[in-house]
């Protein structure tokens, strides 16, 4: 099904549109191809103030992404580390399409899992095709990085990604590493056949919502048998990585 890609600007914001739109459209066709279609007609990104969104690049409703003007569109010099970044924002808000929007967890702890670690592990994909030969490295290692810092502050010690609630070092960090590391483990066709196989299951399901319990046996289903304790250890248990 075509899907009409949009970017909404002021005229004088013109440096990175192409890359967000190459962004968008390397995001739908990779998406589409590795967990279905696109669910909505059209997908818009609009040029947003940033007021009253501190720290937030950007957000993902259905079928439009607001693009707040602090997460790029007020960059004003070419520089290779914003086509990355902008490139990376995109891609992950796409992914929220298809988690978070057609796989709607119960909110439950753990639920992080299923939007924000499956939507950033999901993008790596997408930039893996776009920069072969850097970004997803780069970012990789953000991702620990973050996850390392955010577990040194923890007082009482970390939650594992089973029972995650507000830790965006773990949403953003853990959760993704993990994944990503299990879809080299497992094999990236039988991963992603599962995360599709998940989506069929539970797209725009009414109550009861996934959670990740339903996420862990989907990913141990295409694992070998040998994998499924450390499946098992790596969401339910409190591993450093």
């Amino acid at each position: 099904m075509p899907v009409d890609l949009e970017i909404y600007h002021l005229p004088y914001f013109t440096l990175y549109v192409e890359v967000i739109m190459t962004a968008m459209k390397s995001s739908v066709q990779t998406f589409s191809e590795l967990y279905g279609h696109y669910p909505f007609g059209v997908l818009r990104i609009i040029q947003t103030p940033s007021y009253g969104a501190r720290d937030i690049a950007a957000q993902a409703y259905s079928g439009t992404v607001p693009f707040y003007e602090d997460g790029g569109w007020l960059q004003i010099i070419e520089n290779r580390k914003w086509v990355d970044d902008l490139s990376h924002i995109t891609a992950h808000e796409v992914a929220h399409m298809w988690w978070g929007h057609q796989v709607r967890p119960s909110a439950r702890p753990g639920a992080r899992v299923l939007t924000e670690g499956l939507a950033e592990m999901s993008s790596w994909i997408v930039l893996k095709n776009l920069f072969p030969n850097d970004s997803t490295f780069s970012y990789f290692h953000d991702a620990a990085s973050a996850y390392s810092t955010g577990r040194g502050k923890e007082k009482t010690g970390e939650p594992t990604l089973s029972t995650l609630e507000g830790e965006d070092y773990l949403a953003y960090g853990k959760a993704p590493i993990v994944l990503d590391s299990l879809r080299t483990a497992i094999g990236p066709n039988a991963f992603d056949a599962a995360l599709r196989s998940f989506i069929e299951t539970h797209g725009f399901a009414d109550r009861p919502y996934p959670n990740v319990q339903d996420l862990i046996g989907s990913i141990k289903q295409a694992a070998k048998p040998e994998l499924h304790s450390v499946i098992d250890q790596l969401f339910n248990a409190r591993t450093t990585w």
